[in-house]
């Protein structure tokens, strides 16, 4: 009876050992850096391919000079057919990060049934970047993508009209994906004379005006970007009118 206890024990013993060694070894996988592939520097019109797994990501890394519209687009198909090729899930997802690793945004890619295609859209200011693509659902994924760049675009005034006491009426020409417009006006060329600046989003009227004084108008777009900051184009060339009402 004795010799069965000690051998009980001793077998007690090992199974302890043997779980304390892999407890000691156990390495816990971080999802958020387990990249797939070294992190790529984004060449804008260029097509890049990969393949990841569930919970890997794929990351590149984009810099703008200036603020503009970055699209990524692409097409996508999972690595496990077990369901067949027609059978679809969300398979992956697209998140956009600024420099300090603060994310931007998050787009799920793919669908429930028919194509894989892609396409995701940011408003970025100038700044380094970088997007992440992963496979989200229990499939993984393999892919091909392309990023384009095109900056905000600008705008210029039309026409200066004084149709009632002290008061211009400005009209420019409208761009549909800006946010707004800001105005200026002063009563130099250099706009450093009696300037006044007007945040707008659609055609307005300025007051108080003088009248026999020559005004000059310049204008410029802005977009709100993913951070929540404006950016803005370059103000168009400046136009003049005389207020004679």
């Amino acid at each position: 009876m004795k010799q069965i206890n000690k051998k009980i024990k001793l077998a007690l013993v090992a199974v302890i050992v043997i779980m304390a060694m892999a407890f000691l070894s156990y390495k816990p996988r971080v999802y958020a850096d387990s990249y797939a592939t070294i992190p790529q520097e984004v060449t804008f019109g260029k097509a890049y391919s990969g393949a990841i797994k569930v919970l890997e990501k794929n990351r590149y890394n984009f810099v703008l000079k200036k603020a503009g519209t970055v699209k990524i687009t692409g097409n996508m198909d999972q690595l496990d057919m077990t369901y067949g090729p027609n059978y679809y899930v969300v398979s992956a997802r697209i998140e956009i990060y600024d420099e300090t690793g603060k994310k931007l945004s998050q787009d799920w890619v793919g669908g429930s049934t028919g194509s894989q295609y892609f396409e995701v859209t940011a408003n970025l200011n100038k700044g380094n970047y970088y997007f992440t693509i992963d496979g989200a659902s229990g499939q993984g994924v393999n892919y091909t993508l392309k990023s384009t760049y095109k900056e905000f675009p600008a705008t210029s005034v039309k026409k200066l009209t004084n149709k009632a006491t002290k008061k211009l009426k400005v009209t420019w020409t409208k761009k549909t994906t800006v946010s707004g417009y800001q105005i200026q006006i002063a009563t130099n060329a250099k706009f450093t004379k009696n300037k006044k600046t007007y945040t707008v989003t659609k055609a307005t009227t300025t007051s108080k005006l003088k009248k026999s004084k020559k005004y000059y108008v310049r204008i410029r777009t802005y977009t709100t970007t993913l951070n929540g900051t404006k950016a803005y184009s370059k103000w168009s060339t400046a136009k003049n009118v005389k207020i004679t009402k």
